[in-house]
């Protein structure tokens, strides 16, 4: 991937995040790497939502069932990182 496309990916992954955070009255993140999932800012919806996301927009299809994909998952620069992997 180029690292335009990157910057763009990170973009409406950091978009999306905030959108889900602003939905429970918390603020946005400030860091890319601030944790959604451990620091129990995001609720199982809040991942379900996510995978539905990563689905429609990237073509990633992500289980539950899969090894670390919560820690996969946890901070925009990793969500980035995922996918990169899986494309």
């Amino acid at each position: 991937m180029l690292i335009l496309g990157l910057k763009m990916i990170k973009n409406k992954i950091r978009k999306f995040v905030n959108y889900l955070l602003l939905q429970h009255n918390y603020s946005e993140v400030s860091s890319d790497d601030d944790s959604l999932i451990e620091s129990n800012l995001f609720d199982s919806l809040d991942i379900a939502e996510l995978m539905l996301f990563l689905e429609d927009e990237y073509n990633i299809y992500t289980s539950s069932s899969e090894p670390n994909v919560l820690n996969k998952l946890d901070t925009i620069n990793l969500i980035c990182l995922y996918i990169k992997e899986k494309s």
